[in-house]
């Protein structure tokens, strides 16, 4: 996993946020420690995003969004004034498109993911810093909602396999069209960039059961291939039909 990871960040593009997307940007901090929300929101102002507000718990926060237009949440994921799953659904029935960043100190592997299966976007390791924030907000705001096929696996290495293999699976049918359209070769290095985070999440979230995770992996490719949907299924359709015509 962590060669194949490697490899493609051959491919990986400079992803960045203008100064006008980051103007566009507002971003709700929600912080219980007034110390570490005083420099996240340092980090910010340094960062070029003009338009921050703050919270000390979720509640406040949620109060916060009904008043003002905010595009980007940097929550605590320890539970204050309500369970952080429950407020990411919250802020999500109020505006799907908010991008949701969680933030811990000491994470779970377990409930980062959930909480990204929720529909966080991205996640960051406290104590905040110039380069982890940047890194964080410019990746979440570029990358994609899980797909609903992530949502409906039955556990954390079925979720990852799946998002990696539909990730492959787009990458390979863009490189397809690229071929032929200008356009989805324009498309490419979104598609290597989603394909390589698909990768790295993987690479974190199955670091403690790597041997569980390869086996979803090998699992979902071969159902992958029996779905006539995929490239390879329509050709073992096709296949099967020609045999009982002749």
């Amino acid at each position: 996993m962590e060669r194949m990871a490697k490899k493609l960040s051959v491919y990986q593009t400079n992803l960045t946020l203008t100064l006008a997307e980051r103007s566009k940007i507002s971003i709700l901090v929600v912080e219980p420690n007034p110390e570490a929300r005083e420099n996240v929101k340092q980090i910010l102002r340094h960062l070029n995003f003009p338009t921050i507000f703050e919270a000390s718990n979720h509640l406040i926060a949620i109060e916060k969004f009904l008043e003002r237009t905010i595009t980007h949440v940097i929550f605590d994921s320890q539970k204050s004034s309500m369970p952080p799953a429950e407020f990411v659904t919250k802020i999500l029935e109020l505006n799907p498109r908010t991008i949701l960043i969680s933030s811990s100190a000491n994470p779970r592997l377990d409930d980062v993911f959930s909480l990204l299966t929720k529909g966080a976007r991205g996640y960051l390791i406290k104590p905040y810093t110039l380069e982890g924030v940047d890194e964080a907000i410019i990746l979440a705001t570029k990358s994609e909602p899980f797909p609903e096929a992530v949502l409906q696996a039955k556990d954390r290495n079925e979720a990852l396999a799946v998002l990696v293999v539909t990730a492959l699976d787009r990458l390979a049918t863009v490189i397809k069209h690229a071929q032929e359209f200008e356009t989805a070769k324009q498309e490419l290095p979104k598609h290597f960039f989603l394909l390589q985070r698909a990768v790295d999440l993987a690479v974190t979230f199955s670091r403690d059961e790597e041997a569980g995770y390869l086996e979803s992996f090998v699992r979902v490719c071969k159902e992958k291939q029996k779905l006539p949907s995929s490239r390879l299924g329509r050709l073992r359709k096709k296949l099967k039909i020609a045999k009982v015509s002749t």
